[in-house]
């Protein structure tokens, strides 16, 4: 589900007085793209169905929404191993074939992304068979863009630190009858919201003990 992005507005127009609606749109757009990238909390979970010597999967994206990150990916019931773009120094896992040297074609233990754009992850070795939603894709996703609405948990439970970004830009643009010297304070309640949120992102709604592992002696 999702909403408008003017149901923001009444928590953002008091403090800049005269910013038109398209500006005011923009910095809400800027602020979510700026707060889902840094937090991760937009996550969703999707299954891919592996097809025998296929080795590139895409991301599918919400409305509204580009990939950020990919999380956890799994093939079956075991996790792969995610490899940075850097870390890919394997011809045959950049490019398939080489010089009548084939790839692997078994089951997948890592996958990666062959460049830093696009939504399409690899996985190595190859698929060997086709299976039905094999591939569980755990990921994280920020609004596009053009995006005219935004997630629920974005207004539901993180408005007054999206608005105090978006404040934050608009009071930081120089020569504006709404430029004011307040945006580093709403950069700081931004700021401090999108940490919040990382650290819920990560570790979800649960109560962590605060009780001490015992120490086992060998």
């Amino acid at each position: 589900m999702s909403k408008s992005l003017n149901v923001f507005y009444p928590y953002i127009l008091p403090s800049v007085m005269g910013a038109s609606t398209p500006v005011v749109k923009r910095a809400i757009r800027s602020a979510a793209i700026e707060f889902c990238r840094g937090s991760q909390i937009v996550q969703e979970i999707a299954t891919t169905n592996a097809t025998a010597n296929r080795g590139e999967y895409d991301v599918e994206s919400p409305t509204q929404m580009q990939l950020d990150r990919v999380l956890q990916i799994f093939y079956n019931t075991t996790e792969l191993v995610l490899v940075p773009t850097l870390e890919v120094r394997s011809a045959l896992a950049m490019r398939g074939s080489v010089s009548g040297i084939d790839p692997v074609y078994n089951t997948p233990t890592t996958a990666y992304f062959k460049t830093p754009s696009g939504s399409t992850f690899s996985v190595y070795p190859i698929p060997a068979e086709d299976a039905a939603n094999a591939f569980t894709v755990k990921a994280s996703f920020a609004p596009t863009r053009a995006a005219s609405q935004l997630p629920d948990i974005l207004f539901d439970d993180w408005v007054e630190g999206i608005a105090a970004g978006a404040i934050a830009i608009l009071q930081s643009t120089p020569a504006q009858s709404y430029t004011s010297p307040t945006a580093g304070t709403y950069r700081m309640v931004f700021n401090d919201a999108m940490l919040r949120a990382r650290s819920e992102a990560r570790k979800g709604r649960v109560m962590a003990s605060t009780r001490a592992k015992p120490v086992v002696f060998a």
